[in-house]
This record gives structure tokens, C-alpha cells and sequence, in this order.
């Protein structure tokens, strides 16, 4: 039987992550410890494994929703690289447990097979779906406008001018540091928020 992938947009999965967070993250305090949450307040267990990236994968997630397996060289050398896996992981958990229960999965073979046994447009939904829930997680969208804010200030004192692509790159690795997430996620949470056409037109983030 086919599975059915639900087309979720962003303004949905947005929901979502707000609702997750306020639950299992009241106060925002930043960086989002996404380790903690699904180890101890969710009770998941995270099983680094090497050679997984030689499948091709970085991670993932049983179908009893309690076991996440991810590449051991993540865990133990890429932190950011590793958080926003974990987020991803979570995501697919959160937006797709329905799916994930049906698969069988328990083993990197069995998870391959299911993966072989989607089509390339369900694999792009649910791998999009589980990247925005977790730049939405480990980013969310009112510490990322107040840390915009205050980027845009140390931009200008360097003579940058803020819709300048220098200046986007500056404040964007300066602001990665700050939630612990690579230059790459800060950069689409600022697209999808809207907020570098904010300053191209003037009215700040």
C-alpha cells in the first residue's frame, strides 16, 4: 500500500514546531538543547553508529519512534552538523510518525528498503518537511529577529551596509555561532522569515 505523504506547508510545520517548543522548551533559551529534549524528555535513545554515511545516511529513525540512529563521526566530531540532524530526526518523528510506524524499520537495511520503496517526490516532501521543522526548532523566529537586530548593528559599525552580500555573510556566520547551527541554516530561516527582503527595502529585520 502506498504511503500517503502530507503536503504540509510551511506556515503549518511552523505551527508545529511553536507548539513543540512550548512544550518541551518554554523561554527559548538559546541554543535549543535538541540533545536533551529527545534523550530525556522525550526518553529516545540516540545510537551513534560508524559507517553510516557510507550507506549514504546520517540518520535514522526506528519505526517504534524511541531509537535514532545516527553517523558516528556527526556525533563526535560535527556538532552543529549533528544538532540539526537530530532536529531532522525529530521532525520526521513529530510530522511523520504515522509513516514511520507503517515502515518496519530497525535496521540501516530495512530502512533502505523502505527508502527504496517511496517515490523521489514523497522522499523530497518528507526530507523538505523534516528540514524546515528543524530550522524552526533550533532557530525560532523571535531570538533569530533579535539576533538579526543586534548583527545589523555590529554590520554597521564595521562599515558594512546590510543588504550587502558581505555584509549578509557576516551577520549570518555571526548568528550561526549564537544557536549553534551552521551558516547555511541561519541563511534559509532569514529567507523563509522574510527577513533579508525586510532590510533590502529599509525596515530593518
Amino acid at each position: 500500500m502506498p504511503i500517503q505523504v502530507p503536503k504540509l506547508p510551511y506556515a503549518r510545520i511552523k505551527q508545529y514546531a511553536s507548539g513543540f517548543l512550548e512544550k518541551y522548551h518554554p523561554g527559548e533559551k538559546i541554543p535549543i538543547p535538541i540533545e536533551q529534549i529527545i534523550d530525556v524528555k522525550l526518553g529516545i535513545n540516540i545510537i551513534p553508529i560508524p559507517g553510516l554515511i557510507d550507506f549514504h545516511v546520517e540518520a535514522y529513525t526506528w519505526s517504534d519512534l524511541k531509537n535514532i540512529v545516527v553517523d558516528k563521526f556527526f556525533y563526535d566530531k560535527q556538532p552543529r552538523r549533528y544538532r540539526f540532524t537530530l532536529a531532522h530526526e525529530l521532525g520526521h518523528i513529530v510530522l511523520h510518525s504515522e509513516i514511520l510506524k507503517s515502515a518496519k524499520v530497525n535496521s540501516i537495511d530495512a530502512y533502505l528498503d523502505f527508502v527504496n520503496s517511496i517515490t523521489d517526490d514523497e522522499r523530497r516532501w518528507t526530507e523538505w518537511q523534516a528540514d524546515c521543522f528543524a530550522g524552526l526548532v533550533l532557530v525560532p523566529v523571535r531570538p533569530l529577529e533579535l539576533k538579526l537586530r543586534e548583527a545589523q548593528r555590529m554590520a554597521a559599525s564595521e562599515g558594512l551596509p546590510p543588504g550587502d552580500l558581505i555584509a549578509r555573510g557576516y551577520m549570518a556566520d555571526w548568528i550561526s555561532d549564537f544557536f549553534e547551527v551552521s551558516r547555511q541554516v541561519i541563511e534559509t530561516r532569514l529567507v523563509y522569515e522574510s527577513f533579508w527582503s525586510k532590510i533590502e527595502c529599509g525596515k530593518g529585520a
